[in-house]
């Protein structure tokens, strides 16, 4: 009785009436390309477009990834590249949206004291409402406190201003350095993913790379030689991270692989180039056991099921380590799904894998970080 009950809870919260709207709003994406106003979009980024609208990509794409690429896309055609609110949103996704007494209690320990000074702290940032800019202030201090003390946070000088921050003046200065949400949370997240990375020549696949924030924050500050990092997503996140890698990494050899449709020629690639950014579709060209880590980062608890299970399956073949963050409570806009990190067949987890740490991740409080070793 209770399980009916929770799924039909479940059916009110994703088709109320506002979601409803989005689904018909989502189904525009291809209407909204073609007669967009294509001048501030980049030759890639409409090159981009064009190929994953009429692709196998397409149609595997979340409903509410098309509502939001809109949303995004809409945000650049308008503004260009001014850092306003919508798009700082959309390429931070959980800007500050974890501010709850969750959050604070995870960052401030029993006794604890402020011991500097922020000058910064009422800082009013440009095109962000003034609310959100002391939301901002307030956490990025907070965890600042937490780990300035920590050996990763000595990494920080190593994540470039150029991308992390952007010509924009969204950051807060603290001893000389620019400190902004995305260089944190990356070194949160790098923090145990490095503990994952334990030789020379290491290959690192990423699903849901997004604009590329933790492929230059492992490539900046790991020891390791990363031998090969390839780079899943779709436009416009694939375009925004080429050209961040581009700019970040001058003499690594970076290809935009997108219209790779064999598997010989992406051997060929692989073999030749550093860095390669592919569509979701192009998995399939990956060799067997090929993969010492995949990553999975703010992505797996935003697809269905099925999608889920197709991702965990390929992860299981193709890769010796996985790493994986998501909210440790989901519900899916648009499904019937509820997803439990706490529940391994929610995720699909094989009964095989052995767990290598599953913890509570310092920052946001609502997500945990797993790891686990795929064993065959």
């Amino acid at each position: 009785m209770l399980r009916s009950i929770n799924k039909i809870k479940n059916i009110i919260d994703n088709y109320c009436m506002g979601n409803i709207i989005n689904i018909f709003h989502s189904k525009n994406l291809k209407k909204y390309w073609l007669n967009s106003n294509k001048k501030n979009f980049s030759e890639l980024l409409i090159y981009s477009m064009n190929k994953f609208l009429y692709s196998e990509n397409y149609n595997y794409t979340s409903t509410l990834h098309k509502y939001f690429l809109i949303k995004h896309l809409k945000n650049i055609e308008k503004n260009g590249n001014i850092k306003n609110t919508k798009l700082f949103e959309f390429n931070n996704p959980n800007f500050h949206s974890d501010f709850n007494d969750s959050t604070i209690k995870k960052l401030i320990t029993k006794n604890y004291k402020l011991k500097e000074t922020y000058t910064d702290l009422f800082k009013i940032h440009p095109n962000i409402k003034l609310h959100e800019s002391l939301k901002m202030n307030f956490i990025n201090y907070l965890i600042y406190e937490k780990i300035k003390k920590n050996k990763i946070y000595k990494k920080i000088e190593l994540l470039k201003d150029k991308y992390f921050i952007g010509t924009n003046k969204i950051y807060n200065l603290q001893d000389k350095i620019k400190i902004s949400q995305e260089k944190l949370r990356s070194l949160i997240e790098y923090e145990n993913i490095s503990k994952l990375i334990k030789k020379n020549n290491f290959n690192i696949l990423e699903i849901g790379s997004g604009n590329g924030r933790i492929c230059e924050t492992i490539l900046s500050c790991s020891k390791k030689k990363i031998s090969k990092y390839i780079l899943v997503d779709i436009p416009p996140a694939l375009t925004f991270a080429y050209d961040r890698l581009k700019k970040s990494f001058p003499k690594k050899k970076i290809f935009y692989g997108i219209e790779i449709d064999n598997k010989k020629d992406f051997d060929k690639l692989l073999h030749e180039y550093d860095i390669i950014l592919i569509f979701p579709s192009q998995i399939r060209f990956i060799d067997q056991k090929s993969i010492e880590l995949c990553l999975a980062i703010d992505c797996l608890h935003e697809m269905n099921k099925p999608t889920i299970k197709y991702y965990m399956n390929f992860i299981n073949k193709c890769s010796n380590i996985l790493y994986f963050k998501v909210h440790e409570y989901a519900r899916p806009p648009f499904s019937f799904n509820s997803l439990n990190v706490h529940k391994p067949k929610d995720y699909f987890i094989k009964k095989n894998w052995k767990i290598i740490f599953k913890k509570q991740s310092l920052f946001p409080s609502n997500d945990f970080e797993c790891a686990y070793k795929l064993l065959n």
